[in-house]
């Protein structure tokens, strides 16, 4: 048994999150897709200088006070560990600009075919 000492700095609330995600939002696409295709789209959002982000639906947003960025890239970090690889879709940056900082764009999360 560990101490609540121990499980306050071992307590990852981003894996945790990342986690919930993938099992609410991913992992049904995945199923659904897996038939047909070795890939799945996601809503993904590109933020000026930031990098890119999952389009995270407002009610889990609501149920949780996270950093998106660190939330993807956790997200990310768990879906290679599945096996999966994720890209998201090359945008032009000199598009985004200080009044434009957000471009909706698309995550790719694909794998391999395993017979």
């Amino acid at each position: 048994m560990i101490s609540a000492k121990e499980a306050r700095e071992n307590y990852n609330m981003y894996g945790v999150l990342a986690r919930k995600f993938i099992e609410k939002y991913i992992e049904p696409e995945i199923v659904s897709a897996s038939l047909n295709s070795t890939e799945v789209t996601m809503d993904a959002l590109a933020k000026w200088y930031q990098g890119e982000t999952f389009k995270f639906p407002t009610e889990f947003k609501k149920e949780n006070n996270f950093d998106d960025i660190t939330l993807t890239n956790t997200i990310i970090d768990v879906l290679k560990s599945y096996g999966y690889d994720v890209s998201f879709e090359e945008f032009d940056w000199d598009k985004l600009n200080e009044y434009y900082a957000i471009a909706d764009i698309v995550a790719t999360i694909s794998w391999k075919e395993v017979m």
